[in-house]
């Protein structure tokens, strides 16, 4: 389960034993807002502050990636058919091709 405290900061929490990791993304005004498994077995989020994509490894490892324009304020992502789609607030649709 991850939630965002008051301070923004993502935390996951292991339904188990109650346990949270953090993985602090490393541009703070990323302002991570979706997030979904990819076809790939890593979790991927829209950066919706700075128009990106990212990718974080169950071990961590956190990558961005930029969508075409920076200002696109990407909101809601999921994946269909090996390919991430994501919504944009500028009217339009992204679709990220994902190597597994």
């Amino acid at each position: 389960m991850v939630h965002r405290d008051r301070r923004g900061t993502d935390r996951a929490q292991s339904p188990v034993d109650g346990a949270i990791t953090e993985h602090p993304l490393p541009d703070r005004r990323a302002r991570p807002h979706a997030i979904t498994t990819g076809p790939d077995g890593a979790l991927w989020f829209t950066e919706w502050g700075r128009g990106r994509v990212g990718r974080v490894t169950v071990g961590g490892r956190i990558t961005s990636y930029d969508l075409p324009r920076p200002d696109c304020e990407p909101h809601g992502i999921t994946h269909h058919r090996g390919a991430l789609w994501c919504a944009l607030e500028t009217g339009s649709l992204a679709r990220i091709e994902v190597s597994p």
